[in-house]
C-alpha cells in the first residue's frame, strides 16, 4: 500500500510505478511468453561413451518432441555399439580382438578414415592406435604405481602407427599383430555431429546437444546464443560470477561427482541479476523522487519511506520507524506533538 500526501500525488506515483512495471514486463516476461511458451522443452540425459550426456530440444508438440528424442537415442545406441571400447560386441572391440572386421558399418569406415586424416594433418600427434601404449601405462601403474620401463615403451611404440590400418568397404584390418585402437578422442564429436544432423533433418531448429562434445543448433529459444563454460585448470577452486560482454552472467561453483572427482558448475543467473538491477533502479527512483512516498505491507507495517518523507518528519523532530503500523505511527506522532494532528491526518489520509 502506498501512502501519499494527496490523491493527485498518489495518482502520479501510481502512474510512474505502472509505467515502470510495464517496462519490466515488456523487457522480460513478454519476450519469454512469445517464444518459450510456444515451444515444449524436452530433455534426455544419460551416459554415452562413458561420459554424462544430454540432449535438449524445443518443439511445439510434446509428443513429436518425445518421438524425435526416442529416435535420436536409438541412433546414439547404434553408434555407440560400433565405437565403444568397453562393449565386447562393438566393431571396435572385435577389430582389437581379431585384428580385422569384415563388412564394417559405413559409420565405422567413415570415422576411421576421418581419424587417419587427422593423424596425417597432425603428423601422428593424433593417433587412434595409441591404445597399446595406454594399456602398458595402465598396467604398470596398477601393479607398481610406477611408469613402465623404457624398453617396454619402445617395443610398444612400434604398434602405434595409424598408417598400419587398412580401411576399405569390405574390410578393416591391422597390418601389425598386437595393434589396437581407441576412438575416445574422436567418437564423441562424431556422434554429436551425427545426432545433430538427425535432429536437423527431423525439423529441430533450436537445440543443444551434449554427448561428451557440444553442438548448438540455431539460437536458444529466448533469442540468446548458446553458452558454454570453460573452467580454468589453474584456478580449480575458483568460485565467482563471470559477466560476458553481451551482459550474460554465470555463477561458477565447485561441484563433485559421485566418484569424488571435482567439476565446475555454471548457473545462468542473467535474469535474476536483471531483476535485481531493475528493483534497485526502482528503489533508487523512489528514494530520489520529489514526492512523499511511504510503502506499507498488507499488515499496515511500514516497509520504507523515501528521503523526502524522512527529511520532512526529521524537520518536525520525528522519525519513521520501519516495522511500525500506521496506527501506532499516528498515535506516537500525536502523543509527541498535538500540533501535528492536522498534518498527520493529511499525510496519512485514507
Amino acid at each position: 500500500m502506498s501512502v501519499l500526501k494527496s490523491n493527485r500525488t498518489r495518482r502520479r506515483f501510481l502512474k510512474i510505478v505502472g509505467i515502470a512495471s510495464i517496462g519490466v514486463i515488456s523487457g522480460t516476461t513478454l519476450v519469454k511468453l512469445t517464444k518459450e511458451d510456444t515451444l515444449k522443452k524436452v530433455t534426455w540425459s544419460g551416459i554415452a561413451l562413458g561420459a554424462p550426456a544430454e540432449i535438449t530440444i524445443y518443439h511445439p508438440n510434446q509428443k513429436e518432441a518425445e518421438d524425435i528424442l526416442s529416435n535420436s537415442y536409438k541412433k546414439l545406441v547404434q553408434l555407440e555399439s560400433l565405437f565403444s571400447l568397453y562393449n565386447d560386441d562393438s566393431q571396435l572391440s572385435m577389430l582389437n580382438k581379431n585384428g580385422y572386421v569384415k563388412n564394417p558399418d559405413p559409420d565405422m569406415i567413415a570415422l576411421l578414415n576421418l581419424s587417419k586424416k587427422y593423424a596425417e594433418i597432425t603428423d601422428g600427434a593424433f593417433d587412434v592406435t595409441v591404445q597399446p601404449l595406454w594399456n602398458l601405462y595402465n598396467e604398470a601403474f596398477t601393479k607398481t604405481n610406477k611408469p613402465p620401463k623404457e624398453d617396454e615403451i619402445e617395443k610398444t611404440l612400434s604398434l602405434v602407427d595409424w598408417r598400419s590400418i587398412t580401411v576399405s568397404k569390405n574390410l578393416i584390418n591391422y597390418e601389425k599383430k598386437g595393434m589396437s585402437s581407441t576412438l575416445n578422442g574422436i567418437a564423441q564429436g562424431y556422434i554429436t555431429d551425427k545426432i545433430s544432423e538427425h535432429l536437423i533433418n527431423s525439423g529441430i531448429n533450436n537445440t543443444l546437444v551434449q554427448l561428451g562434445e557440444y553442438r548448438g543448433i540455431g539460437d536458444h529459444p529466448d533469442g540468446r546464443p548458446w553458452r558454454l563454460l570453460l573452467s580454468n585448470p589453474e584456478h580449480t577452486d575458483s568460485i565467482g560470477e563471470i559477466e560476458f560482454t553481451n551482459g550474460e552472467i554465470v555463477l561458477m561453483e565447485d561441484g563433485m561427482l559421485a566418484d569424488g572427482s571435482k567439476i565446475q558448475l555454471g548457473t545462468d543467473i542473467t535474469r535474476r541479476k536483471t531483476r535485481e538491477k531493475i528493483l534497485n533502479q526502482l528503489q533508487e527512483a523512489i528514494e530520489a523522487a520529489p514526492l512523499r512516498i511511504s510503502l506499507f505491507g498488507n499488515d499496515d507495517k511500514l516497509i520504507l519511506a523515501n528521503k523526502f518523507v524522512r527529511e520532512k518528519f526529521k524537520d518536525l523532530g520525528l522519525e519513521l520507524v520501519p516495522g511500525e503500523t500506521l496506527d501506532s505511527d499516528r498515535r506516537r506522532f500525536l502523543a509527541e506533538n498535538e500540533n501535528l494532528n492536522n498534518y498527520i491526518n493529511e499525510y496519512y489520509k485514507k
